[in-house]
């Protein structure tokens, strides 16, 4: 029996980079609601022992998710295509975990609704829980997903204002471009939970300014934060950018493909005004000497009373054709020689121009990796009475001092049984998959933390 609408138009819209509504989203609310009736009798109803249990909103969200990723692959907005590459890329596969044998690029395929599921719950619940890929809710859910999806494929609508919106125009500044790497790296359905991160440390941020009688930087701050977190955050999926995630949604056609694919990092660090010339304006980092040459086009964001020799300057910029533009806020204070010496001491402002380093062979001491890694076990096994072990070991894999070499080496072996899925082929699934996992776990984990300790702060 159906039941009564729940998803309404404004809750679509929140997954959504546009505020007025686009044509096609009845259709695709009206999809989620039939989608969320079923989600409803899995949940109610499941009488298999790996159910998980899902709040109301948290139905809601899962349902609005899959919906946006069937919205995505009919309008050919390349969201999720851009994730499923990285993943190519990386393990000649399209999705971790499930086999791809009859995949179809550019089409719906179970395996994706599969792992976006997967995705969202371990986000869901700061990825502090081991969810297997083969979970029964998952599955189902996926399962039940696909069916309507598929039988909605021929006629189901394009979405023309999400394909608009990503047809960057011509001419559009480094700041228009920041609203696009936000958006796809901090609120579509495959990021949307990055925005909790952001909010809490833009709090961070403001209590730690104010408590430091800095109020006046608060704005820039924060400001800055956000620029880099939309270009310089490394994603869950392989550590691939926004920027490069953002390029196969304008397509290859665009101006900015090539900008976005190629685009660098944002470097932030302590400058001073050198000169002004006709077609830019001239800065000199104080730890390298290095000179950085602005377009003239940047006097709004670096205004007249900047250009001034006795102010340090702390910004961020990036390479943007083939010139440095400035990205985020500028903080600034008067110069004198005991920040100066600070500021050439510190060894990130010594290295901000450094190439990336090449990779190196990691070493390591196996009796130690070993020692820390019961340690860890132990700990959590005390603070977590209730928890499974495969949840256990799962969170014990983030810790920091332990090197992803050691747990490749005791996940080939097969030391440990605890390090893996639950199911019967739960161990080969997890080992086949051991290079994203870590991938995916260690990015994840420092944000986690941060969360989980602030919390505690909060707390107390």
């Amino acid at each position: 029996m159906k039941s009564k609408q729940r998803i309404y138009n404004p809750r679509w819209l929140q997954f959504h980079p546009y505020d007025a509504a686009a044509s096609t989203d009845m259709y695709y609310t009206q999809l989620a609601n039939q989608l969320l009736d079923e989600i409803d009798d899995i949940i109610d109803n499941g009488q298999f022992q790996d159910l998980i249990i899902l709040n109301e909103e948290a139905r809601i969200d899962i349902a609005i998710v899959l919906c946006c990723y069937f919205e995505d692959i009919i309008s050919q907005t390349n969201i999720w295509k851009g994730v499923s590459l990285v993943f190519k890329e990386k393990t000649d596969r399209y999705v971790p975990f499930y086999k791809c044998d009859d995949y179809a690029e550019d089409e719906i395929n179970v395996e994706d609704i599969r792992f976006i599921c997967w995705h969202h719950f371990q986000n869901m619940y700061d990825n502090q829980f081991c969810f297997s890929p083969l979970n029964n809710t998952i599955l189902k859910i996926a399962d039940a997903a696909y069916s309507i999806f598929d039988k909605e494929f021929e006629e189901a609508p394009e979405n023309n204002k999400l394909k608009d919106y990503f047809k960057i125009k011509f001419g559009a500044s480094e700041a228009d471009i920041e609203k696009y790497l936000l958006w796809i790296g901090t609120e579509s359905y495959m990021s949307l939970f990055n925005v909790k991160i952001i909010d809490r440390y833009l709090e961070y941020i403001a209590d730690t300014l104010r408590e430091e009688d800095r109020e006046d930087d608060i704005q820039s701050a924060c400001f800055d934060y956000i620029s880099d977190f939309a270009i310089n955050n490394p994603t869950e999926f392989f550590g691939v950018r926004a920027p490069k995630l953002l390029s196969h949604c304008v397509t290859k056609m665009s101006p900015y493909y090539s900008i976005l694919k190629d685009m660098g990092e944002v470097k932030t660090g302590y400058f001073v005004f050198d000169a002004i010339e006709a077609t830019f304006i001239r800065l000199k980092h104080i730890a390298t000497d290095k000179i950085i040459e602005l377009d003239c086009s940047q006097t709004k964001k670096y205004p007249k009373k900047l250009q001034n020799t006795s102010l340090i300057q702390r910004l961020s910029i990036i390479n943007w054709k083939a010139n440095w533009m400035l990205v985020g806020g500028i903080q600034s204070q008067t110069i004198s020689d005991e920040i100066i010496e600070t500021v050439k001491a510190e060894e990130s402002e010594i290295h901000l121009f450094d190439e990336a380093p090449e990779k190196v062979e990691v070493t390591f001491n196996e009796a130690d990796q070993e020692a820390r890694l019961i340690a860890v076990i132990n700990q959590l096994t005390e603070e977590n009475p209730e928890m499974i072990e495969e949840d256990i070991w799962w969170m014990a894999m983030k810790d920091s001092e332990l090197e992803d070499e050691y747990i490749r080496k005791i996940v080939k072996e097969g030391k440990y049984p605890s390090l893996k899925f639950p199911e019967d082929n739960g161990k080969e699934i997890f080992d086949e998959n051991i290079d994203f996992i870590l991938a995916y776990l260690r990015q994840l984990a420092d944000l986690n933390d941060y969360l989980a300790e602030d919390e505690i702060e909060e707390e107390e």
